[in-house]
């Protein structure tokens, strides 16, 4: 079994509250062979006091205090200058406590690919409030893939490991297309790499007011993504962003698979099409869909009423 060197991505904005528990959790983890990277996105809290003290504790951390660019353009960052052909990579957020085994169970996953290079390892999370009380686990992602990635992230970046050719795909984009970072990284897994999905949560995943991506209950998730589709089209601007970034994706990698580019067109042209009955078709029939049952029906009316 290869023992390969694993390098943990971490950007922090204005995270003193968890900071320290989650890099103890990093620390203690039971692969050892990792250095954590990270780039602060112009706190202004004790951020950077609690980052210099750690990595005056422990060799394995690289800090860099950066102006304030943004989430998506921090991780990209940071992702960007760590270069290791022979090595893994995991995105980690600020907040979360990774289990003691997270990242040996990952890279083990990884080391029985064919085609380590390319692969995403992700897992299922287990959500806890602001005080790390159990909340729930989250749904089981269904059938994880180029079908589910065109509109919805099943692979949420603090639970991501995966190999160097996948960074480089990665790396070819532009933040600014990126709805978020981890959702660009499954679809280029989707597209031209292969997922490995851990049905077993191995991060406790906090929820609290500052949270970059909350996970919402049902209803709530629904009602929420309904009002920003109405409030979007009330600006000139209608349409899923899901399928919104899609299109950038297939721009910027016209080689993409035909799963997604066929998918797409075929969605391109129904839009504004005068025959409902094609919509109500590709709806019943399409493979694309969410992991939720209530919003994969939402998903459909949303295609057959071209609100796409």
């Amino acid at each position: 079994m290869t023992i390969p060197r694993l390098h943990v991505l971490l950007s922090t904005f204005n995270g003193e509250t968890y900071l320290e528990e989650l890099l103890q959790s990093i620390l203690h983890q039971s692969y050892s062979n990792f250095q954590l990277h990270i780039r602060d996105d112009g706190s202004g809290d004790t951020t950077p006091e609690i980052l210099r003290k750690y990595a005056s504790l422990d060799k394995r951390i690289v800090i860099e205090l950066g102006t304030n660019i943004g989430v998506q353009a921090s991780f990209y960052e940071v992702l960007e200058k760590v270069d290791d052909a022979h090595g893994l990579y995991a995105f980690c957020d600020q907040d979360d406590i990774w289990q003691e085994h997270k990242l040996t169970i990952a890279v083990d996953a990884l080391n029985q690919s064919d085609n380590q290079d390319s692969t995403l390892y992700c897992s299922r999370l287990s959500c806890v409030d602001s005080e790390n009380r159990f909340l729930y686990d989250s749904a089981l992602a269904r059938d994880p893939g180029a079908f589910n990635a065109l509109v919805e992230n099943s692979a949420i970046g603090c639970t991501c490991v995966f190999g160097h050719q996948l960074r480089c795909d990665f790396l070819r984009a532009k933040p600014e297309d990126m709805i978020m970072h981890d959702w660009w990284l499954y679809l280029c897994a989707a597209s031209n790499g292969t997922i490995i999905y851990d049905k077993v949560p191995r991060i406790r995943y906090r929820q609290h007011l500052n949270t970059a991506t909350p996970r919402e209950p049902g209803i709530s998730r629904l009602k929420n993504r309904f009002l920003g589709l109405l409030s979007r089209a009330r600006k000139g601007n209608a349409g899923l962003d899901s399928l919104n970034q899609a299109n950038k994706f297939v721009a910027t990698y016209p080689e993409c698979t035909s799963d997604i580019k066929n998918t797409l067109h075929t969605l391109n042209n129904l839009h504004g099409y005068r025959n409902m009955l094609k919509r109500v078709e590709f709806a019943l029939k399409t493979r694309m869909h969410r992991n939720d049952r209530l919003e994969n029906i939402a998903l459909k009316l949303v295609i057959i009423f071209d609100l796409h």
